[in-house]
């Protein structure tokens, strides 16, 4: 057994859901080869992709034994090996760019030194791509060959194939499979293909394996006995899992579930908030994408039509709180007269320091939180994070960094923005009400008890602080929400609606705790 076989897998055993899929087998796909992998549906042909390509994710009713490797390390414990390359069945593009930045950022993040052997530009012409098309003006047919076409822009020295060619009528098949012929053998790759469509893929395999449910095994099959083997399975039925007997559990029982429900939750609190701290100082694969990543959040969450929707929040609660306090004070004609300088101070205060930096955050939590949660979550969703993943990056440093940086450099701008807005209106109900005095002595009074609601005082930086705090846990709250499986529309919509629940909660408790820390004392001194 040579030592630079790409897969080879030795007494090996695979479970997923309980339900043995591989059973003491034997494997080796030698380096140079290309592969078909063919099988049954529910025979395990995806489990066992996701487990070799490191892709199985923590919790997921997956477990081994035995010895695996590929590119001699264990994808149990090492995840993505170095040097893999995934084609996807759902494609997994990343949609907010055009094809040839797909295939750009493929080529960026290769681990391969040296220069490709082909362009972006002629790599996409090679495949029949626009080069300036986003994935969703594409067919599905376009949409399959910029898969392939950005897998191989990674000059992978083993990629993987999951139904290259489905979607794709009988001569566009036979144009890719023959393409991929092409590109495997002038890359020196190892390729394995996970297809139904044999017609098209089978003249190009050096070798065709059956995924036998029934010996829970590999096994090579000619070409000329496929059809037949596959004939011997069409009666397989994959197990239906069991029952659900949750609702017939004891009250004992349903109440350990829900403390241990509880602890897991308080745990994973802990760990998200762990992890958004590690994300605070950017780790960047590429300076330049980090930099293309950290623009969309911005735009996404802190500028754009953010400005003016917190600008619309100022104004409205800088005129209610003002117009309560000038026009509804009690016997406002004996008190104004001599409390009227120490009211408008109040005013300041409360602005500066509570309605400002509470508005800041709350809506950002409405707001940027749903966004937040929505692209994380179609990103999952879609496979994006996987496609990351197995580019060698951790999602983390792409997706929560920059979303992290944008929305702290950006929560600033929008509390001053809810400040000045809802200084604006203090004014304007001020002046309205208050005919005889002026806009000077209004400006003297409002900001005196706030060192002249400057930033960079400590008031300044108790009203930012909170605000900071509270988009914080806004982004991270996001970020784990937005990780969870989501099978469909309705949890992607379940997903945001909690997010913005919990981060808003998480809002309402740095209020509190930021308002002991802030106020106590001095009501205690007195």
């Amino acid at each position: 057994m040579a030592d630079d076989d790409p897969i080879r897998l030795s007494e090996f055993s695979l479970t997923a859901g309980g339900r043995v899929l591989l059973e003491r087998t034997s494997l080796t796909i030698r380096r140079g080869e290309l592969v078909l992998l063919v099988g049954a549906s529910g025979s395990g042909k995806s489990v066992t992709l996701s487990f070799l390509t490191g892709l199985f994710r923590a919790g997921s009713g997956i477990a081994t034994s035995g010895q695996a490797l590929v590119l001699g390390r264990d994808p149990a414990t090492s995840g993505p090996p170095e040097g893999v390359a995934v084609v996807f069945q759902d494609f997994a593009l990343f949609d907010d760019w055009d094809a040839e930045t797909n295939v750009r950022f493929a080529e960026d993040h290769a681990p391969r030194e040296g220069p490709p052997p082909e362009t972006a530009a002629a790599l996409l012409g090679s495949f029949g791509l626009p080069l300036g098309a986003r994935p969703a003006q594409m067919s599905g047919g376009q949409k399959q060959r910029l898969a392939i076409a950005r897998a191989l822009a990674a000059r992978p020295r083993l990629v993987f194939y999951d139904e290259p060619t489905s979607g794709l009528d009988p001569a566009m098949s036979a144009a890719v499979a023959a393409r991929l012929r092409l590109a495997h053998d002038r890359g020196g790759m190892t390729s394995v293909v996970v297809t139904h469509d044999l017609p098209a893929l089978a003249p190009i395999a050096d070798r065709i394996l059956l995924l036998d449910p029934y010996r829970k095994g590999f096994r090579d099959v000619p070409p000329d006995q496929v059809d037949a083997a596959l004939a011997e399975l069409r009666g397989f039925r994959a197990p239906e899992p069991a029952a659900n007997e949750s609702s017939r559990r004891r009250p004992a029982a349903v109440l350990r579930a829900i403390a241990g429900d509880a602890l897991g939750n308080l745990g994973d609190a802990v760990l998200a908030l762990g992890t958004g701290l590690v994300a605070l100082v950017p780790r960047f694969p590429r300076f330049a994408w980090g930099l293309r990543f950290t623009v969309f959040f911005a735009r996404l969450v802190a500028f754009g039509s953010a400005i003016p929707f917190l600008a619309l929040a100022g104004l409205v609660s800088g005129f209610v709180v003002s117009f309560f306090l000038f026009e509804l004070v009690p016997y406002a004609g004996f008190t104004e007269p001599v409390l009227l300088e120490e009211i408008t101070a109040a005013l300041g205060f409360a602005l500066f320091r509570v309605v400002a930096p509470g508005v800041t955050a709350l809506l950002f939590a409405a707001r940027g939180g749903a966004a937040l949660a929505a692209d994380f979550g179609r990103r999952t969703a879609s496979r994006q994070t996987d496609a990351l993943r197995i580019s060698g990056i951790e999602p983390s440093r792409y997706l929560l960094g920059p979303a992290l940086l944008a929305s702290l450099l950006g929560a600033p701008v929008l509390w001053f923005v809810a400040w000045k807005a809802a200084s604006l209106a203090a004014a304007l109900v001020f002046l309205a009400t208050h005919p005889g005095h002026g806009a000077f002595a209004f400006d003297d009074r409002f900001t005196a008890l706030v060192d002249g609601a400057s930033p960079f005082s400590s008031h300044g930086a108790w009203s930012l602080g909170k605000t900071l705090c509270g988009v914080f846990g806004t982004v991270v709250v996001a970020w784990r929400t937005g990780l969870r499986r989501i099978d469909g529309g309705a949890d992607l919509a379940r997903g945001v609606t909690r997010s913005v629940v919990r981060s808003i909660l998480w809002v309402l408790f740095v209020q509190l705790v930021f308002a002991f820390l802030e106020f106590a004392p001095a009501a205690a001194a007195r």
